[in-house]
């Protein structure tokens, strides 16, 4: 993986300094077609080979230099035995630590029914304890719905990723009550609560529940 995203960094580097040097602009004039960020001196250093920027600087650095978007890294993957996961997607506390979201990672593709085998989330944030903290991997499966799944033994439900209408994505406990076709969503980290020292969690009709795959395990 650091092989592979070294490449994909030398390639868009060489061919972010050649436009450059096409422009005739200075290092200056380039970090104020940016706004100011980053510096002329970090612009520098990027062509240089000084620093490793980050993806979105290389994007940046392509609008500002009036080329086509620079390709974009890799997926990372999470080694699980003798095979390794694709990272999918990123769970990040929401501010104030009161919510678990989910954002696709950039470059492992939309997020969708298309699974293949298992998927790996990764953890920010302290929303999803006990069963993963900051840094750590929830495994998901796919094809094992919550609803065909067995309650996780410390929580007493399934845990679910779940893309809701809207693109909305989730980690939460599921509770799928048939007889009202609604479907309770319950945070994970119980000491998470609402302003009433309720535990917080959403009610959805389960027909705006677009995906669901369960959590099967965690990688340290």
């Amino acid at each position: 993986m650091h092989r592979m995203r070294e490449n994909f960094l030398t390639r868009n580097v060489r061919r972010l300094k050649a436009a450059f040097g096409r422009s005739g602009i200075s290092y200056q004039e380039l970090s104020e077609r940016m706004g100011g960020s980053p510096s002329a001196s970090t612009l520098y250093r990027v062509f240089s080979g000084e620093c490793e920027p980050r993806w979105s600087t290389l994007a940046a650095i392509a609008g500002a230099l009036g080329v086509r978007p620079v390709e974009q890294p890799p997926p990372e993957r999470v080694p699980v035995g003798d095979f390794a996961l694709p990272v999918v997607a990123e769970g990040r506390a929401k501010p104030g630590g009161a919510d678990a979201t989910v954002r696709p990672v950039r470059g492992a593709g939309r997020l969708g029914v298309s699974f293949r085998g298992l998927v790996a989330c990764r953890v920010r944030g302290d929303a999803l304890l006990p069963l993963a903290a900051d840094g750590e991997h929830v495994l998901c499966d796919p094809r094992l719905h919550p609803d065909r799944a067995r309650p996780h033994p410390l929580l007493a439900a399934p845990v679910a990723l779940v893309r809701l209408r809207g693109g909305r994505l989730i980690i939460r406990r599921w509770h799928h009550d048939r007889r009202t076709g609604r479907v309770t969503l319950r945070t994970v980290n119980e000491s998470h609560k609402d302003a009433r020292g309720q535990i917080l969690a959403e009610e959805v009709d389960f027909r705006e529940i677009l995906e669901a795959c369960t959590v099967v395990g965690v990688r340290w």
